[in-house]
């Protein structure tokens, strides 16, 4: 039995479609890689509804045991002892995290900033600011960790509530401590206020509380 020859151009060309077909196979691993690799790095939450930031949780940062604190609790448990009103503590975290109180937030996106942690400079419940803010010197750590960001922050508060420089509880602890962009200012405070609408959830979720 004769075979006869297969032309040379007819080779060539299979040659040519194998090894697209494996360039395209190593094009689709590649991307599947870079998805997964971004989604165990970064995962972004909503925008804060009056703080005007875009707050993202790296989770790998936070340890099972720091994620099973209730941080309704802990921000409650905190203010009492500080003599502040849990509802607005509470209320300023909501605003902080977008209603997540998620001790993993973070916020203010600053790559070229060599004081920024992973490119960002604010963290935790309540946004402590590692670029100049109060959040300067603290580890990774201890910015997610709930109960160390809500002490310092609410240590803050206290401070500038005691201060007596502002007319309201709530105007201190906005423009005397958390300090969120001028536009949000306003907001903010009313947000945070009685009868405010993350005061009033606040409100709820200390209600909800077990004990």
């Amino acid at each position: 039995m004769v075979i006869a020859p297969v032309p040379r151009s007819h080779a060539r060309r299979q040659i040519v479609l194998g090894r697209i077909a494996l360039l395209s196979v190593l094009a689709v691993v590649a991307l599947d890689r870079s998805a997964d690799l971004a989604g165990v790095l970064t995962s972004t939450a909503a925008p804060t509804t009056v703080a005007s930031a875009t707050p993202e949780g790296p989770g790998r940062l936070v340890s099972p045991s720091l994620r099973a604190l209730n941080p309704v609790r802990t921000v409650r448990d905190l203010a009492l002892d500080l003599r502040l009103d849990p509802a607005r503590s509470l209320a300023v975290a909501l605003v902080e995290t977008a209603g997540t109180l998620d001790p993993a937030t973070r916020g203010d996106r600053r790559p070229g900033d060599p004081r920024a942690i992973d490119g960002f400079c604010s963290y935790g419940l309540f946004q402590l600011n590692v670029c100049g803010g109060e959040g300067a010197g603290l580890t990774a750590s201890d910015l997610v960790d709930p109960v160390t960001n809500a002490r310092v922050a609410l240590r803050g508060h206290a401070k500038v509530i005691e201060g007596g420089s502002f007319s309201s509880p709530a105007q201190a602890v906005v423009r005397g401590f958390q300090r969120p962009a001028t536009a949000a200012v306003d907001p903010y405070i009313a947000a945070i206020s009685p009868g405010g609408a993350r005061y009033v959830e606040a409100e709820r979720l200390l209600a909800e509380l077990d004990d």
